[in-house]
């Protein structure tokens, strides 16, 4: 098993030496490709570790509700206030609150349509078990909760679960988990690379990591829409429909036996990061947040992306807008992690940041955050890189220095596996045996 593991690494690191750009970072796990000819393996949707053999395999989970109830006026203008740093006039503060309200109504109301319908939410899982035999892909399909005409791409919840095969499935070992928001470009693989890195225990951390194609991204693109565009209103429903997939996600993996939902994470990179904010304000029911070159005030962040990166999806995507960060701002604040950030309490959180960053400036986007959060009695751990928003080095330089961190914060303590295995009181054999 070490072996095998240690080929992994190299043969990812011969893969990944040429990358540059975290977002189009080349995390490419070489040596964890599909193997042919092996069967499909899923873990009983409502038993222990072991394997069944075949797929599709179609079941159902319940929807809960969010754990937090609504934000009330008063804590939406709090929010607004920090975000426009108590500069904005008594009018336009009424029409962002209205707005954020209008917002947040159409999570809640979108959620409780769904239990409404029938709790028992149905899902799809197919499962390809990859070469070494030491990672098993997990694919999960359900229904979104925000649905688009004429059957769009979108409308299905596409993620991958990543966990490592070799699973003593007489044990109750339960690993810590993460679900992740990806980069703004459309590259989703290049963290599902990171992801099966993680996954692997290469690094003797074992864990599982969840990516989620977020809508417009991935298996879920549908010609050229994109998440961000120059409507807003659009943008903005794009980021409800992302709350409610994450949530949902999130509930359909609490019904994985060998999820630790102690130790259920969310995270993100860049635009995932930035987006994460917002989406884990919403669905306190995570018991950690890792964001990586992530923070607050999008319009700030954006407008950076445009001036500094000419050319960029951004810049594309935004041009027929004519964005000014002022006007960009007041259209994106019901959305804004800021507006939001009074929600997050008593949570475990690691922000990793970068001193030379050029696109999620640290003094107008992080620092504001972190004092935030500190002053809520969250426990908050902060990591500040000597680099840019694009990381530096070679393939394990990157990995070390960004994904390490978060895969520490994941692991969050965790006995491992082999020592809960090896105590008889964690196995529990079957009636047969």
């Amino acid at each position: 098993m070490k072996k095998i593991l240690i080929a992994a690494v190299m043969m990812w690191t011969a893969g990944a030496a040429g990358a540059a750009d975290l977002d189009s970072l080349a995390v490419r796990a070489a040596g964890i490709k599909v193997a042919a000819g092996i069967p499909a393996a899923e873990p009983a949707p409502a038993g222990g570790n072991h394997l069944i053999s075949g797929g599709p395999v179609e079941s159902r989970f319940e929807i809960k509700p969010l754990p937090t109830a609504p934000s009330s006026r008063e804590e939406i203008a709090q929010g607004l206030l920090a975000l426009y740093k108590n500069n904005i006039p008594a009018d336009l503060l009424e029409k962002e609150i209205v707005k954020s309200e209008e917002f947040q109504n159409q999570v809640y109301s979108a959620l409780n349509s769904g239990i409404a319908q029938g709790k028992n939410w149905p899902v799809t899982t197919t499962v390809r078990v990859l070469a070494g035999r030491f990672v098993k892909e997990t694919t999960v399909r359900f229904p979104s909760l925000v649905q688009r005409p004429g059957g769009h791409a979108s409308n299905t919840v596409v993620a991958k679960i990543y966990e490592r095969v070799m699973q003593n499935e007489y044990c109750n070992y339960k690993y810590p988990a993460t679900i992740m928001l990806h980069h703004i470009l459309n590259e989703v693989d290049k963290i599902e690379d990171v992801g099966k890195l993680m996954a692997a225990g290469v690094f003797a951390k074992p864990v599982i990591v969840v990516v989620i194609h977020m809508p417009h991204y991935g298996l879920r693109r549908q010609g050229s829409e994109e998440f961000l565009n120059s409507s807003m209103a659009d943008f903005r429903k794009n980021m409800v429909q992302l709350i409610l997939d994450v949530h949902l996600l999130r509930n359909y993996l609490e019904t994985r036996r060998n999820v630790d939902t102690t130790k259920l994470s969310l995270s993100g990179i860049s635009l995932g990061s930035v987006m994460g904010v917002t989406v884990g304000a919403f669905d306190q029911g995570f018991t950690g947040y890792g964001y990586l070159v992530g923070g607050v005030d999008m319009a700030n962040i954006l407008m950076n992306r445009i001036r500094n990166r000419p050319g960029s999806e951004v810049d594309v995507a935004l041009r027929d807008l004519k964005p000014e960060e002022n006007s960009l701002r007041d259209e994106l604040a019901a959305a804004d992690g800021l507006t939001w950030l009074h929600r997050y309490r008593g949570k475990k959180m690691f922000l990793l940041s970068a001193t030379q960053d050029d696109i999620v400036d640290y003094k107008n986007s992080v620092a504001p955050m972190a004092a935030r959060l500190q002053g809520q009695n969250n426990a908050l751990s902060q990591k500040l890189n000597n680099d840019s928003h694009s990381p530096t080095g070679s393939a394990m330089a990157k990995f070390r220095n960004v994904f390490w961190p978060l895969l520490d914060f994941v692991a969050d303590n965790a006995l491992y596996e082999n020592i809960v295995c090896g105590n008889p009181a964690n196995i529990t054999l079957p009636s047969h045996y």
